[in-house]
């Protein structure tokens, strides 16, 4: 998959490629029954220099393996080592693929578990020998955890990049976001500089525009779980720092979180959660499973918004209502009726009780204020003796036309509406036996804005 002109016919291995705009796709076939292969991939576009490249294909199936930890040690490609505090140390290419694909990264932590160097080796095939690409130590903030503020190459301390951080998403230091720009120290020609970051609305970095000309020197573009599908400009491969603002390596395309790896091409973690089921019951899960609505600001747990608590685990509420905005509001109803049109037994009563509250709910880009409704259902059981007056012969004695008429005031401000028909009790005894139970009720009824469950099972902070 790549982008060109739309204009401009595609072939990748001499094979017409397929159009989206100015995107271009092409499936290969590769024999990878009995072996990994190193698939070379050549794209010519009418115009356009031929790009030439390699795409590493597992063999299938492709086969995981974890240590007694939990830590993920081999997939089809490499072999993963930890060190005794589950932290990721190495990941080198497995010696059963194709030697041409041979790649190893190796990182050292200090004492507060932040990586302070990065190497990086290729396989020379012509000698037979490991050979440095790469090697830097890593400059971090000495209070804001695990964030970079310059890389120097190991072997003369030449700095190679360096970083301003400002405000994040949650409009602190210490969260998603905040890189502001990157400055290039040993890259060539016009990408030599500093360049500014721009984001998109989970903390992801989008693109990167010169701080001197004002052009755009890299886009980015990634799925739903990070993957990258556009990494293109100068300036694009020589910034880490893109899907959730964390480090990216680019030989293993492992997301280096402070506290974890990630693995945007499996959508999970490399390790299991540093702390445990608090996170969520997916040790392995990456944010819920829904990276487009939440994000993880250090590989812990999700950016999830999460309610207020107040004292005994109640939610704290932070606006109390007074009646003209609605307060407590019941539904009565009478269940379980049988017998004939005009006389009839109600088995019955039953109240539901709503309110509509406000919420606080801490959120990874600060507090928010959302609205809800709580509601609580209540019931007395008996047998009550009732009829209909509508069905009822013509009498010359009155008789009670609605509940409220012998029941009284007291209970009718009580209740918001009716659920279904309003019986009448037959006789005065029937009648203080139903206003006991509906007085029992009230009795009973919610009283502060977190009393009750919300509407439906979910929080808002949940939405």
């Amino acid at each position: 998959m790549g982008l060109v002109l739309a204009t401009n016919p595609v072939y990748v291995n001499g094979q017409m490629a397929s159009r989206k705009g100015e995107y271009f796709w092409r499936e290969l076939s590769v024999n990878n029954a009995t072996a990994p292969v190193w698939q070379q991939v050549t794209v010519t576009a009418t115009g356009e220099t031929p790009v030439t490249g390699n795409v590493f294909v597992p063999r299938t199936p492709e086969l995981f393996s974890y240590d007694l930890d939990g830590n993920m040690t081999t997939d089809g490609r490499r072999n993963y080592t930890w060190d005794a505090e589950n932290r990721l140390i190495r990941v080198q290419s497995r010696s059963d693929t194709p030697q041409a694909s041979w790649r190893r990264v190796e990182w050292q932590y200090d004492a507060l578990g932040r990586r302070i160097r990065q190497t990086t080796w290729m396989w020379n095939t012509s000698s037979g020998t490991w050979q440095v690409t790469e090697d830097l130590k890593f400059i971090s903030d000495p209070l804001l955890f695990g964030r970079h503020i310059a890389e120097l190459r190991v072997s003369d301390n030449a700095l190679v990049r360096t970083y301003v951080w400002g405000l994040d998403l949650s409009e602190t230091l210490e969260g998603v976001g905040g890189l502001l720009w990157v400055t290039l120290y040993t890259a060539f020609g016009s990408v030599v500089g500093t360049h500014f970051a721009a984001y998109d609305g989970n903390g992801n970095v989008v693109g990167l525009v010169s701080s001197t000309a004002g052009t755009e020197t890299a886009r980015y573009e990634y799925g739903p779980f990070g993957e990258p599908i556009r990494v293109s400009g100068l300036a694009a491969t020589l910034n880490p720092f893109r899907f959730s603002t964390k480090r990216t390596c680019n030989t293993t395309d492992l997301v280096l979180y402070e506290y974890r790896a990630y693995s945007p091409c499996l959508g999970r973690w490399m390790s299991r959660d540093p702390v445990e089921e608090t996170g969520g019951g997916n040790l392995y899960g990456f944010v819920f499973g829904n990276p487009l609505n939440n994000f993880d600001r250090l590989g812990l747990s999700a950016g999830k918004c999460r309610e207020a608590i107040g004292k005994k685990g109640k939610p704290r509420i932070v606006f109390e209502y007074s009646p003209p905005k609605g307060g407590w509001r019941g539904k009565l109803g009478f269940g379980d009726v049988l017998g004939s049109a005009q006389a009839q037994m109600v088995h019955k009563i039953y109240i539901r009780w709503e309110a509509a509250v406000a919420v606080l709910c801490i959120c990874p880009t600060g507090c928010e204020i959302r609205y809800g409704t709580r509601i609580q259902e209540d019931e007395e059981h008996g047998n009550w003796l009732v009829y209909d007056p509508t069905k009822l012969p013509q009498s010359p004695f009155p008789v009670p036309q609605s509940i409220w008429e012998i029941i009284g005031q007291l209970i009718a401000d009580g209740i918001l509406e009716l659920l279904g028909p309003a019986p009448v009790p037959m006789d005065d005894n029937e009648l203080e036996r139903m206003k006991a139970a509906i007085m029992a009720l009230l009795d009973r009824r919610p009283k502060c804005p977190w009393d009750g469950s919300w509407k439906g099972g979910k929080s808002p902070c949940d939405g």
